[in-house]
């Protein structure tokens, strides 16, 4: 295929010079003008999306609480013997959540790191992170006794989460 090559018009005169300069100006300016535009309706869209989007997000939000009370309160909108059921369009239930470490009542995570230090060195390594010591969760969740847990007043707690997810296009 042969390639086009585009010549720029001919400027024969001192008025065709000044034509084009001016052209040249205004299409610039229109350009920029256009540009500004689209910038304000781009600015005006994102705005009109981000309200929309938060009031979708507050009302689903306080449909899944709503949802997540009465499923608990009543356990025939689950199948028998699951957490969870169908509808046509979702799917919904009740999942573990990750087990964490939280302080029993009557005492604080600071108190527990505090304990803690006063334990052995064997000890403190196992269930501290350093430099800045911080009670390593993730070691305490996995491995301490439970007669060590309740010493520091710690416990590990696991909650169930309400869940409803859309079912694809395909189901």
């Amino acid at each position: 295929m042969a390639k086009i090559k585009i010549q720029p018009a001919a400027i024969v005169s001192k008025a065709d010079f000044i034509s084009s300069v001016n052209r040249v100006a205004m299409l610039e300016r229109e350009t920029q003008l256009a540009e500004a535009r689209y910038n304000m309706l781009d600015q005006k869209l994102k705005a009109r999306r981000e309200k929309f989007l938060a009031s979708r997000e507050a009302e689903k939000k306080s449909l899944l609480a709503a949802c997540a009370a009465f499923a608990a309160d009543n356990p025939s909108m689950l199948d028998p013997g699951r957490r969870s059921a169908e509808t046509e369009q979702a799917r919904y239930g009740f999942r573990m959540g990750n087990p964490t470490v939280a302080a029993q009542k009557g005492f604080t995570l600071k108190s527990a790191l505090e304990a803690l230090r006063q334990k052995s060195k064997a000890i403190q390594k196992r269930f501290l992170s350093f430099p800045d010591p911080k009670l390593n969760k993730d070691a305490i969740r996995d491995s301490m006794p439970p007669k060590l847990l309740n010493e520091l007043g710690l416990h590990i707690i696991q909650t169930d989460s309400f869940f409803i997810e859309p079912k694809g296009d395909h189901e």
